[in-house]
């Protein structure tokens, strides 16, 4: 009784192991998954946090790659240059999945060791009293009529470009909205935008400011899309 028992366990664990190998499809033939799976890593030392990586294998037809950090993505090639863009040193494993045209596939796991290094290439610091930098900052003004009366918001303002509004002092940006009247309005403030001048399509972006509470009043600083012209906000 005893070796038929180990005599089971032999057979079962042999059928396991010959069937990674090979497998048949419905009609009988042979499916054979891929095989010698290989990846190659070039991690770019620039700090940008590229990666090319190539995956080659035996009987494949497409290579499924996990970069480690949620993303990932599927290239017939296997070749695929990827971007990591959270900053500083970081290890991600990245798994690859070869499959063949019938569906079988084989995995290999890399350990990959990615710098991303934030570049500072615009900055405003209003550290000279005056009028805001004219090569960085423009302004709406008047009341955006006829064609978007009240900026969309129906503001109640006049804005203007004076430095009763807006004038940089002390190392510090004031926007003052003042109750007065002008331009048919009963108050005046500024509204400032770095619009035609500078646009990124990537970053990060960190403001400190300081802003007042007050019924009907909404300070804010927000992002516009370089063609906002043409698509609107905030398309």
């Amino acid at each position: 009784m005893k070796f038929i028992k180990h005599s089971l366990v032999l057979l079962i664990a042999f059928f396991i192991i010959d069937g990674c190998k090979k497998a048949e499809s419905n009609d009988g033939t042979t499916k054979t998954p891929p095989s010698n799976l290989m990846v190659s890593v070039i991690i770019s030392t620039d700090g940008t946090g590229k990666v090319l990586f190539t995956a080659t294998a035996d009987n494949a037809a497409t290579y499924g790659f996990d970069f480690g950090n949620g993303a990932g993505k599927t290239e017939d090639s296997g070749i695929v240059n990827y971007q990591y863009t959270e900053e500083g040193s970081k290890t991600y494993t990245v798994t690859v999945t070869a499959t063949s045209s019938t569906g079988l596939s084989i995995k290999k796991s890399v350990d990959v060791t990615v710098s991303v290094v934030r570049a500072l290439f615009w900055s405003e610091e209003f550290n000279i009293d005056g009028a805001p930098d004219p090569a960085k900052w423009g302004y709406d003004l008047g009341d955006g009529c006829p064609d978007n009366c009240g900026f969309g918001n129906n503001e109640l303002q006049w804005y203007t470009n004076r430095p009763e509004n807006v004038i940089v002092l002390g190392g510090v940006l004031k926007i003052k909205a003042i109750k007065e009247s002008l331009g048919g309005k009963l108050y005046t403030s500024a509204r400032m935008l770095s619009k035609d001048k500078f646009a990124f399509k990537y970053g990060k972006v960190e403001v400190k400011a300081k802003l007042p509470p007050g019924v009907g009043t909404w300070p804010a600083i927000w992002m516009l899309g370089s063609d906002v012209a043409t698509v609107g906000w905030p398309t």
